[in-house]
């Protein structure tokens, strides 16, 4: 048995050797043209339209539409189905921008079938968040809003450019379809929450200082951390100079949320720093402020705090209202008078909530009588 083995030990090692031979040869003369060419045509792509997109940057519109086309051509015949995908965007990007909606909506619904077609996800929600936009620049809210919705469903819970883009886009459907329609209860958003929400901590301070006026002095304060909160970040933007990408997006895409919201800002005065804007916001409160600072001269309503709270959310709402009709850029979201009538119902509603729970914050932690905190 084991001279049989040994004869046949050396016999079984040569062939092993001249079978690893052969499959060695094979091997490393098999021809690998087509997958070297399938790489070098991916890199080809890659270059159209990295080529594409800085001549679009440089206003060069029609150089870069023929390097998306002619990359779009290459991954068609090469099946470069992922880089298909991302040139038809980008030639989409292009059409937006010399406002040929249809030809942009073609070209996303045909980069949305391939994302489709090899499960690309992100791809997928990138397109129809652009597609959302396409649509809404024609004029085709519902179908803009379902591009979109779908858009987000496809992202997921995935904190991606293309989920961000799709809730850039789906407001700014929702701020076109209020023009037309009115913005109902979203026109009055701002003092709702407001009303509701700041009479928590108003009624705690005023508890605890036993005074109405320590609200201006609040909001004085506040007023002036923010101013300085924006001085300090001014001057940080200016020693560090980040380079930001907003001012050539905003440039690519001026009928975006991003340009919109630029540009409304500069409507009411503020260009500048967001900061600075914020501050604007802030001072909207004032009036109703001063309207709680003002029951200091009633001795009735000492003894009854929580008379501040509807106070303050009644008159927020209904001067912010009025405020609203007399801003020439805020016009376009008209509220009717039952819209009117139910925000201030919920922020006197929320108010009142939220100063009762404020009234007992302060209860707990306020400093006992003279005489009675020893023992």
């Amino acid at each position: 048995m084991n001279a049989r083995l040994r004869r046949a030990l050396p016999k079984f090692v040569a062939s092993a050797a001249l079978a690893a031979g052969i499959g060695a040869v094979f091997f490393l003369t098999q021809h690998h043209g087509e997958d070297d060419a399938h790489s070098a045509h991916g890199h080809y792509v890659g270059t159209l339209r990295a080529e594409g997109i800085k001549l679009q940057q440089g206003g060069d519109l029609p150089g870069a539409m023929a390097r998306f086309r002619e990359a779009i051509h290459v991954a068609e015949k090469h099946g470069l189905k992922a880089a298909l995908v991302y040139n038809r965007i980008a030639l989409a990007t292009v059409h937006l921008t010399e406002e040929r909606y249809e030809d942009a909506a073609g070209e996303l619904q045909r980069a949305a079938e391939v994302a489709r077609e090899i499960r690309n996800r992100m791809q997928g929600a990138t397109a129809l968040a652009y597609l959302g936009q396409a649509l809404r620049l024609q004029g085709h809210n519902a179908d803009a809003l379902a591009a979109l919705r779908e858009s987000l469903e496809l992202a997921g819970t995935t904190p991606s450019r293309a989920r961000a883009t799709a809730h850039f886009q789906m407001g700014e459907a929702f701020i076109v379809g209020y023009r037309h329609h009115g913005a109902g209860l979203y026109s009055l958003l701002f003092p709702i929450l407001i009303g509701a929400f700041l009479p928590f901590s108003l009624l705690a301070c005023i508890r605890l200082a036993r005074r109405f006026w320590v609200v201006l002095a609040t909001f004085g304060l506040a007023l002036l951390l923010q101013y300085l909160a924006t001085g300090i970040s001014a001057a940080g933007f200016a020693i560090l100079q980040p380079v930001s990408i907003m001012d050539s997006y905003v440039l690519l895409f001026p009928d975006s949320t991003a340009a919109k919201s630029r540009e409304f800002a500069a409507l009411l005065g503020n260009d500048g720093l967001i900061g600075i804007h914020q501050a604007w916001t802030m001072t909207l409160a004032a009036p109703s402020l001063v309207l709680v600072a003002l029951l200091e001269f009633l001795p009735w309503a000492r003894r009854r705090p929580l008379l501040a709270a509807p106070l303050f959310s009644l008159s927020m709402v209904l001067i912010s209202a009025l405020w609203f009709e007399t801003t020439p850029p805020l016009r376009d979201y008209p509220a009717t008078g039952a819209n009117l009538i139910l925000a201030s119902l919920i922020a006197v509603g929320g108010g009142l909530l939220t100063g009762s729970l404020g009234l007992r914050l302060a209860g707990l932690v306020e400093p006992a009588p003279e005489g009675r905190g020893a023992d």
